[in-house]
């Protein structure tokens, strides 16, 4: 997904609010994220996050999956 999507889909008012803003962007809560996708019909691309976290953590955790 490109960036201007993600800034469209931000100005939803469906979106969530991030707990945090930075100068680089919003820092958001991954349930909060699940649970819009859900109300939106939406789908979340784990593996997508999982490379992101590995990038950032040194025992390449994983991003944990709903039910799990």
């Amino acid at each position: 997904m490109s960036r201007a999507r993600v800034t469209q889909l931000m100005a939803k008012t469906w979106f969530p609010e991030p707990v945090a803003r930075l100068k680089l962007g919003g820092i958001y809560e991954l349930a909060d994220i699940e649970r819009m996708a859900s109300e939106t019909g939406r789908t979340l691309n784990y593996d997508a996050l999982d490379k992101l976290s590995a990038n950032d953590d040194d025992e390449g955790g994983t991003t944990p999956r709903p039910g799990q």
